[in-house]
């Protein structure tokens, strides 16, 4: 795995491993973002509802400002092989009510388009990205939040180092903590 500073925006680390780079997200990456947020199996376990191109705009503005407030935010997954857009990754600081208090403010989050489920792409990103926020924010604690039910994610956790730690909004969420 390698680091490279992105030269186009000077903020945002590009991590590149064998089978995936994280970059950032650029204007021309809308489209498939939407096709991603759009998707019913996606909105399923990431709010309910599909997003419009409008909340999607929103997403990927809101994902370049936790880089310029924070140091850390999203990256897009792009595939090594053929520069597919395969989802998004990253750590963001959503201040939730009654989980930044037992867990801290880092919470971990991605999204793939379901074609690319079950295929490692999710434990890679996340791996890639706790490694590089380990190194970069030592102090911070990783948290991920995770729809009761989407036993994808709960893998993906545990593959990655979580625990569980406890739940929130009366049972519907289960919040995972790395442990350090």
């Amino acid at each position: 795995m390698t680091y490279q500073q992105n030269v186009s925006n000077g903020i945002i680390p590009t991590l590149v491993s064998e089978r995936i780079t994280l970059r950032t997200h650029s204007l021309s990456d809308f489209e498939e973002c939407c096709s991603i947020w759009e998707n019913q199996l996606v909105a399923k376990y990431t709010g309910g509802k599909t997003k419009t191109p409008e909340e999607v705009w929103r997403h990927l503005l809101m994902f370049q400002g936790s880089w310029v407030t924070f140091g850390y935010g999203y990256w897009l997954i792009e595939s090594n092989d053929n520069g597919s857009i395969i989802g998004a990754v990253g750590i963001s600081n959503l201040k939730r009510e009654n989980v930044t208090k037992e867990c801290g403010d880092a919470e971990l989050g991605y999204v793939l388009h379901p074609s690319f489920w079950g295929k490692g792409y999710a434990v890679d990103s996340c791996n890639l990205v706790i490694d590089w926020f380990s190194k970069n924010f030592e102090s911070l604690r990783v948290f991920a939040v995770i729809s009761r039910g989407n036993e994808r994610s709960i893998n993906v956790a545990v593959k990655t180092g979580l625990k569980y730690a406890f739940t929130i909004n009366d049972n519907k969420d289960l919040v995972y903590q790395l442990k350090n």
